[in-house]
């Protein structure tokens, strides 16, 4: 009996420690997000109506462009599944530089960012919708 309940513990164990390393996904598809997106409410009023068009794993800007962002520019890349309805990804700042971000999905058409890195930048509540 004891070394039943010894390997039990080992087992159980073991298979707890595998299942609490195991990589979270996202429960929405990569491709759930393709199609125009437009940004409807930010930090920096600005770039309201900026429209994106998200293909594959970045989105390219199609239009709405002010200051140094141009038509045709990768605005995000790099999309990834991170967990639940969250996505990780690098966002093309003003500046022309890269940071890395994440945003949530909600109810599938609905964006909401929330930039990992620069949080004293303008326009670091983004809000997005699906067209």
């Amino acid at each position: 009996m004891r070394i039943w309940l010894l390997s039990f513990s080992v087992f159980f164990f073991i298979g707890l420690t595998l299942s609490a390393c195991r990589k979270k996904t996202s429960n929405i598809p990569l491709s759930a997000l393709s199609g125009t997106w437009i940004r409807n409410e930010a930090g920096n009023q600005q770039y309201g109506g900026m429209k994106l068009r998200v293909q594959s794993d970045f989105a390219i800007i199609d239009s709405g462009v002010v200051g140094s962002f141009q038509i045709g520019q990768r605005k995000w890349r790099n999309i990834s599944p991170l967990r639940d309805s969250t996505f990780s990804y690098d966002e093309l700042g003003s500046d022309g530089l890269y940071y890395a971000a994440q945003f949530r999905v909600r109810f599938d058409s609905i964006l909401r960012i929330f930039p990992v890195v620069n949080f004293d930048a303008d326009g670091q509540l983004q809000i997005w919708e699906k067209q």
